[in-house]
């Protein structure tokens, strides 16, 4: 199962994913207080990370009931 995770606000205007808010990501990994994302449209397949605070965990779509 592939964890998701959408950007519902962001408690720092300056932070990277303030732009985002309202998107998807898929969750890499987690820690304590984050989730480490792949960042949208990079060919590189970046990782960045996002507050667990300004997420709302997203199921899965390929979850079978």
């Amino acid at each position: 199962m592939t964890l998701k995770v959408r950007v519902i606000k962001c408690s720092n205007s300056i932070l990277w994913y303030s732009r985002f808010v309202g998107q998807e990501f898929e969750v890499v990994k987690q820690e304590a207080n984050s989730f480490w994302v792949l960042e949208p449209n990079n060919h590189f397949r970046l990782i960045n990370w996002i507050s667990k605070e300004d997420v709302e965990i997203v199921k899965d779509t390929n979850e079978t009931k």
